[in-house]
């Protein structure tokens, strides 16, 4: 869980550092635990350039 909390957190100061950068964001993981984790981490689906798959 810190690891995604720290990804996130990374990804989301950057992207507000650079809004124009116009970069979509794509955390790819390989468990149902750890899309849950990054869900909850991220708030809805597919907010301001972040998605899931």
């Amino acid at each position: 869980m810190d690891e995604a909390r720290i990804a996130v957190g990374t990804v989301r100061d950057w992207l507000d550092a650079h809004p124009e950068a116009g970069v979509r964001v794509i955390f790819n993981v390989f468990l149902g635990e750890d899309e849950c984790i990054y869900r909850r981490l991220l708030g809805q689906p597919g907010r301001r350039g972040y998605a899931m798959r």
